[in-house]
């Protein structure tokens, strides 16, 4: 197990990387309309950040600032999945 703890770690947080940025599945189960459903029940943080800056009033700067949070968040549970996991192997 010691041995394949980096693995492990990088499978972390390229999963957790993935599932935060998480944008085609959800729009091609809505037949392409990016609203995530009929009462947004599968909109994603993308695809907020997308209808924010595209469809509803093209508001760049309000997009750019959810991406840098989303961004810092991504960054706050890689760093957490580090640690953790580091925790775990002592």
């Amino acid at each position: 197990m010691p041995l394949i703890q980096p693995t492990i770690l990088f499978t972390v947080i390229i999963s957790t990387i993935g599932g935060m940025q998480l944008f085609t599945e959800p729009l091609l189960f809505n037949y392409g309309r990016i609203q995530g459903g009929s009462l947004n029940e599968f909109q994603t943080i993308a695809m907020y950040i997308y209808e924010t800056v595209f469809t509803n009033n093209y508001s760049a700067g309000y997009g750019a600032a959810m991406s840098w949070l989303l961004f810092l968040v991504i960054i706050l549970f890689a760093a957490m999945n580090m640690v953790l996991v580091r925790r775990s192997t002592r």
